[in-house]
């Protein structure tokens, strides 16, 4: 039987970290996906949902919050929220992992983008 080979996402694994050091304790590496969008990470957190865009990018020249659009974050929210009708309250969060020289990762997050409360 061949070796089965395994790949695994340098932003998830970055954020997935941070997310734990964090407290966060319910992280499903699964996301969520719709047609207005996706989320590698949905984690529920002191009765808050938390959506979260988790993506890895080079470090070049100077850094800025990692920026996405506040309209498409609703839309993925609402679709969320139609599917979890449960949720009280979901926010959402931007994680990128930022690839430096010699092998390292830096986080740059904007936590909770948008937020939405019933």
């Amino acid at each position: 039987m061949p070796e089965q080979e395994i790949t695994y996402s340098i932003a998830m694994l970055a954020a997935v970290r941070y997310l734990s050091e964090l407290g966060y304790e319910n992280i499903d590496e699964g996301g969520f996906s719709c047609d207005e969008g996706a989320v590698q990470i949905v984690a529920n957190n002191g009765g808050i949902a938390h959506l979260v865009i988790a993506r890895a990018k080079r470090t070049r020249g100077a850094v800025a919050k990692p920026r996405e659009s506040e309209a498409k974050m609703r839309r993925i929210a609402m679709a969320y929220l139609i599917e979890h009708p449960d949720v009280e309250e979901l926010q959402f969060h931007v994680i990128e992992a930022l690839i430096g020289e010699h092998a390292t990762v830096t986080i740059n997050a904007s936590m909770c983008a948008y937020h939405w409360e019933r």
